[in-house]
């Protein structure tokens, strides 16, 4: 092989190292949507209370036995719900074994005795998928699941669709989803 050959080789292979894409970084993202009422009414006895939304809507709930602690709530009161989600998505490095399981964890927690109601409950799920498809003209993916199910997935957030531009057919994708929601009962000029 001449010199000029192998510097053409050499330019060639340093081109087409630069110019090879890196996985794209790890991303998450979050979301929290709060939710309020006020509290009309409470029947102790009957274990209901009767809430008004935002833009006036009315509803009267039953309270579950659960929930300890209904005698402390008082007209004028605030029910908050606070929901959480996000999604956490990072390449598999090439070579990874496969995973075909999902794991989970859950967990709630309610308000002592003697405090206000409120429950908190969360979950994690963490799976690996496979990578189908990506159109990024209409940001969507589809892609399978560890228990075989193909899904398609239109992505909103700007973020993850940068993300998922940089997938290719056969990528695997090691996702975590989270989710948990806060229900608390706020005294009227602690609620926001």
């Amino acid at each position: 092989m001449n010199s000029s050959k192998l510097l053409i080789g050499i330019a060639a292979a340093a081109m087409a190292t630069g110019c090879a894409t890196k996985p794209a970084d790890p991303i998450n993202v979050e979301d929290v949507q709060t939710i309020s009422a006020t509290v009309e009414a409470v029947d102790v006895k009957k274990r209901l209370v009767s809430l008004r939304g935002p833009e006036g809507n009315r509803a009267t709930i039953e309270v579950s036995p659960e929930v300890r602690n209904l005698a402390q709530v008082k007209v004028g009161d605030q029910l908050v719900v606070r929901y959480y989600q996000s999604l956490g998505a990072a390449i598999k490095p090439k070579g990874s074994p496969p995973s075909d399981t999902v794991d989970q964890a859950a967990g709630a927690v309610r308000a002592p005795v003697g405090a206000k109601p409120g429950v908190a409950l969360g979950s994690m799920t963490t799976s690996t998928v496979t990578i189908q498809s990506v159109d990024k003209k209409t940001h969507t993916v589809m892609f399978s699941a560890p228990d075989g199910m193909v899904r398609v997935v239109e992505v909103k957030d700007p973020k993850a669709q940068q993300f998922v531009a940089t997938l290719k057919q056969g990528d695997q994708v090691d996702l975590t989803y989270t989710e948990a929601m806060a229900i608390s009962v706020e005294a009227a000029a602690a609620a926001k």
